[in-house]
């Protein structure tokens, strides 16, 4: 054996670190109690020099009126007046412009580093003096701050440089301060970098030791910070490089004793500022938000070479592209190096419970096309990371639209089952797949803790399979994004995760990546997926269930807007063929629809901003409605030209349908029918349709009893509906339906959520002054009145009509409720429940482009935790031979509970917005009792019809004229009944091009395989396409001579959307 230098004898006593060590982390960050320690701890050496004086900072202030928010060309020109530190301004929402002029003494030009540390209290952003928006700063909290503006070398060089800043009066998540702000800090500061390097080298060892102190990585990082602390000393310059030694032969080489499991998977870092579109704040603000943020991303790329930024939402950089058109020139470039990334694929992160399918559809194809046209690339990430909940539709809308990969975070928010899955391909009704990941750290806005990061290794759900996820870091919400210590403390993990004391503690870091990167990477060690479980149907979000009912006013309107354009639409494609001198408007149309998708936004159409922003959306609603009236005038007269007998208007031709209308003080009934296609449909002779019926008032109990079914009203309840033909009652003995008032107060985020307890505590109301109003052949109404909590009373008109809603010859009556509610109790739920004599486990939900089945049952957690679900047109409860639908015209929060059916109404949170849905309301439902099961009966239809009704367009003085001939569709739907069309348009690009081109939009509703057939007459046709929702060729599809005409014969799967494009030669 060698010698050893193993000493024979020691004198000394050493023991291992006591906690007493641990306990100084603090200490040298912080100061100790009250600052004593000042002069000894890291934190007092940050700063070389720090001036305020005005002979080196100087401020004036201009303050913009109101609370209008000029651009800078504007603000530039105005007249300063002298301002200081300490000046206080407001209120909340103005904005207000500080031009500062910094004297930088020579002996500073050499620095390293020279920067303007400011606070204004709020959000701010930097502007040069030729208009350049350089970089965002946030002062209104710690959690948020971003105080420094480095001064570019090229500035610093000149001695003395001028800039405008300006300063908004809100916070990062909202209004702060009581509206009031206040200048608090203006320093011209050389901060001693040094310093800051040992602050980031230390902070990353303390986390790391309280991370995991029992471990022999904590232990090592205390030992190696203990001793960093020991070199300090007194903070001199040598004594801070000294520390900094103390430490950069572990911390700063990485690499040097790489582990084998560091080659195996990454956690891909990704720069993000989630900003809601709005929330605490308006769309105006977002578009200061989306300047601030994206700006101070382009200051860290030049700071950081590796660094990427990701953003999605079209709208949000349309804003910037308008309003900041030499930032929007900057981002594109920064874009085009890979480092500016756009994904999403929509307008905006929308809501996918309440919009429509066919809003679905324009989000994708207003996103993607934007996309395009200014980046040069389509997004194939469809990401949502906030949205509340995802329907079944989406894997195959997405997939229409170019994306195959899909991110979110939202669904680690369950409260009642954990989510399986972070990576894992998710399966929409028609089996069209996207291969999917949820961020392990169950955040889109990680602040970089070592928790956080650490989840990326605990947290994985499938991590036996691919271990690789996606962390996004920088602050959110109300954007803001990654700050610079950020970065630095991922590039020091890295180098900590690569040394062989780590032992698996922490990911490996990759920061300069992309998502698309991601997503083949998962692909490769996945086997193309299919070594991922599979999510089937809608991912249902065990939170915020009140997103159907909160700000009603604003569904209603979504609801009537989505429908109003979908007709405009139709019309003037209609008119557009049928008078060459009609134009179709596709730039107002597309304007139209922008808006219309802004408004869905998850915060805004799920009732979760605050009161300014409704304040906002009524407006913007109402002009929509006044625009789409005024073009559907336009075309319904160039389609009418020439009609002399009364008709209405039909936007649903397709379907079967029957329906009473009022003109003039009288009624009639317009029908249509699949093969008539009547596009304005003509009156009816209806007398030997209809039996009247006969209405039984005696005491408190009305009775009605028309040919298919009798309703009995007693006590102002539903205690009776019998089915004539069948001789059924519908009505359990003892029970009855109508109207349910509950406390509703939830444990927390008042507009979101909705309780299982507070279902528990049901007080039924009733109707009081039940009168009939009317007994005419064509129909019968009762009007009543309820009182509604303390301060709230609701009238309801309450109708059959004697003519069945639709053309089957075994159609039953359906019975109407219009209500009108004036609405001022907080904290309450408003319901109509209906209890039934049918027993079935599961319901059916009307969703977009098709329908989910959910349990009525309550056998496991994941079936109990769906207390309170979306549905759009109708709820169906059908057991073999027999269903009752709940149909409504705005309303999206059911549930069924065993035998129970109940719709939300109404409620009254005040958090956040205080005035949520006080004040007057109208909306309708109904009750349609069938034969057969749901996919056997007419509901789609009758609920469709429901929601569109017809509209009398053009009369005779006496309507007893019937000669003429209706406006026929050209194009007619001859299918089964399973098939039905979402839209009908113009091309989206014809009006760039000489092309006369139609879409057509079609779906397969009830989930089996079919057949339709598309039988277009009058016209000439050129071609037929099936193409994607971006309106690119797929397929030609044969056209073949018939007559006069063509017909398609296109074949369906299940829940399948195909959309046709014809090329027409007018």
């Amino acid at each position: 054996m060698g010698e050893t230098t193993y000493p024979d004898t020691e004198y000394g006593a050493r023991y291992k670190n006591l906690p007493d060590v641990a306990l100084r982390l603090n200490t040298f960050l912080g100061g100790g109690y009250n600052g004593q320690y000042s002069s000894f701890n890291l934190t007092s050496k940050l700063d070389l020099y720090r001036l305020d004086d005005k002979e080196h900072v100087r401020i004036e202030l201009w303050s913009a009126p109101g609370l209008t928010k000029p651009i800078f060309a504007e603000a530039s020109k105005q007249t300063y007046r002298p301002s200081a530190k300490g000046e206080c301004f407001g209120p909340a929402w103005s904005n207000h412009w500080f031009r500062v002029t910094l004297d930088i003494p020579p002996g500073w030009r050499e620095l390293e580093r020279v920067q303007l540390d400011w606070d204004s209290s709020g959000e701010a952003l930097v502007y040069s003096e030729s208009g350049e928006a350089i970089q965002g700063l946030s002062g209104d909290s710690a959690r948020f701050q971003r105080n420094e503006f480095v001064i570019p070398q090229r500035h610093r060089c000149s001695g003395s440089v001028t800039y405008l800043i300006e300063a908004s009066c809100s916070g990062m998540v909202g209004e702060t301060h009581n509206g009031r702000f206040s200048l608090r800090v203006a320093d011209l500061v050389a901060p001693n970098m040094e310093a800051w390097r040992l602050k980031w080298d230390f902070e990353t060892l303390k986390e790391i030791y309280e991370y995991c102190p029992d471990t022999v990585l904590g232990q090592r990082c205390l030992t190696i910070a203990s001793r960093a602390m020991k070199a300090f000393k007194r903070g001199r310059p040598e004594q801070i490089a000294a520390a900094r030694t103390a430490i950069s032969d572990w911390i700063m080489q990485p690499g040097r004793h790489r582990s084998k499991s560091s080659e195996h998977s990454s956690t891909w870092a990704l720069g993000h500022c989630h900003i809601d579109t709005a929330n605490l704040w308006t769309y105006s603000v977002t578009q200061q938000k989306s300047a601030r943020s994206w700006s101070s991303q382009l200051r860290l790329m030049e700071e950081f070479p590796a660094y990427n930024f990701t953003v999605t939402q079209a709208q949000q950089l349309k804003w910037v592209e308008n309003l900041y058109p030499e930032l929007f020139h900057r981002l594109k470039l920064q874009a085009l190096r890979g480092r500016f990334q756009v994904i999403g694929a929509t307008w905006v992160e929308m809501d996918t419970n309440i919009p429509s399918g066919e809003s679905l559809c324009r989000q994708f194809l207003h996103g993607q096309r934007y996309f395009e046209s200014r980046f040069g690339q389509r997004c194939t990430t469809f990401a949502l990371p906030d949205s509340f909940g995802f329907s079944s539709q989406l894997p195959q809308i997405a997939r229409l639209s170019g994306a195959t990969n899909f991110y979110t975070q939202k669904m680690s928010w369950n409260l009642t089952n954990h989510f399986p899955h972070t990576s894992f391909n998710w399966i929409g009704l028609d089996g069209s797949q996207l291969l999917s990941h949820m961020s392990p750290t169950e955040l889109y806005s990680s602040t970089c803790s070592i928790p956080e990061i650490c989840m990326n290794i605990t947290n994985h759900g499938n991590a036996d399979v691919a271990a690789d996820s996606i962390f996004l870091f920088g602050h959110g919400d109300g954007g803001g994004g990654p700050i610079n210590w950020m970065l630095e403390r991922l590039s020091r993990v890295q180098a900590v995760a690569e040394g062989c004391e780590a032992g698996g503690l922490l990911p490996t870091i990759k920061i300069d990546g992309s998502f698309d990167e991601f997503y083949e990477t998962l692909r490769e060690k996945t086997n193309n997926g299919m070594a991922l479980p599979t999510w089937h149907g809608e991912m249902y979000l065990e939170r915020h269930r009140a997103c159907q009912t909160s700000q009603a006013r604003i569904k209603r309107s979504n609801r009537k807007l989505e429908i109003l354009i979908r007709e405009v639409e139709l019309l003037a494609t209609l008119a557009s063929i049928r008078d060459t001198d009609f134009h179709y408007p596709a730039t107002a149309l597309e304007s139209i629809w922008e808006r219309i998708l802004l408004n869905q936004f998850h915060d805004v159409i799920a009732g979760t901003a605050f009161g300014r922003v409704y304040t906002e959306v009524e407006q913007m609603n109402e002009a929509l409605f006044q625009e789409l009236d005024q073009i559907l005038q336009q075309a319904c007269k160039a389609i009418s030209a020439g009609q002399s007998v009364m008709v209405a208007f039909n936007s649903l031709p397709w379907l079967s349908r029957r329906e009473v209308c009022s003109y003039d003080g009288h009624q009639t009934v317009f029908a249509s029918t699949p093969e008539s296609g009547h596009i304005l449909a003509r009156p009816i002779q209806w007398q030997d349709l209809v039996l009247p019926a006969t209405v039984i008032h005696s005491g408190d109990e009305i009775t009605i009893s028309t040919s298919t079914i009798a309703i009995v009203l007693q006590g102002g309840r539903i205690t009776s509906l019998v089915d004539i033909a069948q001789a059924r009652e519908l009505i359990p003995t003892g029970q009855s339906g109508g109207l349910s008032l509950y406390i509703d107060i939830p444990h927390d985020y008042d507009a979101w959520e909705v309780e299982s307890y507070t279902l528990d505590d049901e007080e039924q109301l009733e109707f009081t002054d039940l009168e009939i109003v009317e007994n005419s052949p064509l129909r019968t109404v009762i009007t009543a009145r309820a009182a509604v909590g303390e301060h709230s009373t609701a009238t309801c008109r309450i109708s059959i009509d004697n003519i069945a809603p639709s053309t089957r010859p075994d159609a039953r009556h359906m019975i109407r409720f219009d209500a009108e509610v004036e609405w001022h109790d907080h904290h309450q739920l408003l319901c109509f429940t209906l209890p039934l004599n049918i027993n079935s486990d599961y319901a059916t939900y009307d969703s977009q482009f098709g329908f989910n089945k959910r349990p009525t049952h309550r056998n496991t957690s994941w079936d109990a935790a769906k207390f309170e679900v979306c549905a759009h047109t109708f709820a169906d409860l059908s057991e073999y031979g027999y269903g009752v639908a709940l149909l409504n015209d705005c309303k999206y929060g059911y549930t069924v509970r065993g035998n129970v059916m109940r719709l939300s109404l109404l409620r009254g949170p005040t958090e956040p917005d205080l005035e949520c849905d006080m004040g007057h309301h109208q909306f309708s439902w109904a009750i349609y009792p069938h034969v057969g099961l749901y996919h056997q009966s007419d509901v789609a239809d009758v609920a469709a019809a429901f929601n569109a009704p017809m509209r009398v367009v053009s009369a005779m003085s006496d309507g007893s004229s019937f000669a003429a001939p209706p406006f026929e569709m050209p194009i007619r739907l001859e299918s089964s009944k399973s098939i039905a069309i979402s839209a009908v348009k113009r091309g989206q690009d014809d009006h760039h091009t000489e092309a006369f081109t139609i879409i057509m939009r079609l779906y397969e509703r009830f989930g089996g395989h079919a057949k339709a057939k598309l039988r277009i007459s009058n016209l000439r046709v050129l071609k037929a396409e099936l193409v994607n929702i971006l309106e690119e060729k797929l397929a030609e599809v044969p056209l073949r001579q018939e007559g006069d005409g063509y017909h398609l014969d296109l074949l369906f799967g299940s829940f399948e959307l195909v959309t046709v494009k014809l090329y027409l030669d007018l």
